[in-house]
């Protein structure tokens, strides 16, 4: 049976959430004129280890060298060969009917150019995630009816379902480095073709929170006005357009005001863009002035301390431990942890099948003012000794099989959005080591007892760590040799 649909999902380093992506979608293939194909972009961690595990039923494409995740994202077009792509992100997960859905509605509405698959926002462990079938239907519209309907979150790149040969290559293409590249596929779509499907009820769940490294304001602001004034095939009405800005400013702007860092630059192209619309005026910029102020804000200090005096503090801080722990007992029968242990901020805190640790042991996601909600990740078959603490003020992520020696320290301290510390699978932590904000730490590393890894430094695949490293270092091979001018992955 020849695939009519191929699910391209471009990949980087997220083995762990590729499986679990991977699980939930290979289920529902069954008997469907479908086909999975996996765009590796050079992860080195092991991404190739996992869509092994799946055999025949996933095809694995590893590029030689990372070539970037907009010209990765434009593999995914021509990836396969089934007459449609979807283009699925390696942390969401469909639903369990979406594969069937998005093929009845392809053959339903007559091989129609572009689909757009609804999404459901969620945070990182995508909790409340529901594996039912929604059992969808679909709305076939004009450009400016799929605009207006979708909205803002026309840069979501796994809402994109696209017929091939209804693509502009040279106009996607153009948009590299603008960080719209997902956006631009479907917005000039729907343009040039004058339609789009959009479905009713979600059939993808996104995790927030796994997204950085550029600066929002200039790429959801400048960049996606400039986007839209570049789709003029048959031209979306000014009211429509108009309408989307404003949601806009009060969804995907919010949001990076509130959760990414902001720089003179992005706040330059949001005012200069912005500074007449109603939602700037009335939701952006209070947020901001909320976001310089709160620190310094004597009634914030004085409810906390006051909170702690009663303490209310302690009392829900002792529910949220309790409540992490009831969890990990009644999903995992094999949970081993010794006397002694403590948990801060629970409810931040995900540990896999397996987990094993000492006396003494703690755990904590603690929450900064003004900053996003921590994230601590650990996946299964950890290990953890005696006295061992591991910190996250913003993201701290495990692998699975990983060993943590006694009373080793990781800690990611107070760092700018989009930093965190990594752990790959099967590495060995010394007792009485230390990592740092910011750290790298590949597959198969080992650490030596009491040695220090330093912030923001790179310890690559299968080295050895005997001494301590730098900040910023980037090292390797079986003596972790420093390696010059070369910068983390």
């Amino acid at each position: 049976m020849d695939p009519v649909l191929t699910i391209a999902i471009p990949t980087y380093n997220r083995a762990r959430h590729l499986r679990e992506t991977l699980d939930q979608l290979v289920g529902q293939m069954d008997g469907l004129p479908a086909e999975i194909v996996v765009l590796d972009n050079c992860s080195p961690d092991h991404t190739p280890e996992i869509v092994a595990r799946y055999g025949s039923r996933v095809r694995h494409v590893r590029h030689a060298t990372n070539i970037g995740s907009d010209l990765n994202m434009i593999a995914c077009l021509t990836a396969g060969s089934g007459k449609y792509v979807w283009i699925l992100c390696d942390d969401d997960l469909p639903v369990s009917d979406a594969v069937a859905s998005v093929l009845q509605a392809i053959e339903d509405h007559g091989n129609p150019p572009l689909l757009f698959a609804t999404q459901d926002w969620r945070d990182v462990f995508c909790s409340g995630f529901d594996r039912q079938p929604v059992r969808t239907g679909w709305d076939d519209l004009d450009a400016n009816g799929f605009l207006a309907k979708v909205s803002f979150y026309f840069s979501a790149a796994s809402g994109i379902i696209v017929r091939k040969d209804a693509v502009d290559h040279p106009f996607i293409a153009a948009q590299i480095g603008t960080n719209l590249v997902p956006a631009s596929i479907t917005v000039r779509t729907a343009d040039v073709h004058n339609r789009g499907l959009v479905a009713r009820a979600p059939i993808a769940i996104c995790r927030g929170g796994n997204s950085g490294g550029y600066d929002g304001l200039q790429v959801f602001v400048r960049n996606a006005e400039i986007l839209l004034g570049r789709c003029n095939a048959t031209g979306f009405r000014k009211e429509v357009v108009d309408a989307m800005v404003e949601e806009n400013l009060s969804g995907v702007v919010m949001h990076v005001v509130r959760s990414m860092p902001l720089t003179w630059t992005g706040l330059f192209c949001l005012v200069k863009s912005s500074w007449r619309r109603r939602n700037f005026r009335a939701v952006v910029v209070p947020a901001i002035i909320r976001r310089w102020i709160r620190p310094w804000r004597r009634a914030n200090l004085r409810r906390r301390i006051l909170a702690r005096l009663h303490g209310r503090l302690v009392r829900s801080q002792e529910s949220s431990n309790a409540a992490f722990g009831r969890n990990l007992s009644q999903a995992f029968p094999d949970l081993s942890v010794g006397e002694g242990w403590s948990v801060e901020g629970g409810k931040w805190i995900q540990a896999g099948s397996g987990f094993k640790a000492g006396r003494n042991l703690a755990l904590v996601a603690r929450r900064q003012d003004g900053l996003p909600a921590p994230c601590l990740l650990m996946g299964c078959d950890l290990r953890l000794g005696d006295g061992a603490r591991v910190e996250s003020s913003r993201r701290v992520e495990i692998g699975d099989r990983v060993a943590i020696g006694d009373g080793a320290v990781i800690e990611d301290g107070w760092t700018p959005v989009g930093e965190g510390i990594v752990i790959h699978s099967d590495t060995v932590v010394g007792a009485g080591s230390r990592i740092d904000s910011g750290a790298w730490i590949g597959s198969g590393v080992r650490i030596a007892p009491g040695v220090r890894l330093g912030s923001n430094c790179v310890v690559q695949d299968g080295a050895q760590v005997d001494t301590d490293v730098p900040t910023g270092a980037f090292v390797a091979g079986s003596s972790a040799i420093r390696i010059p001018n070369q910068r983390a992955p």
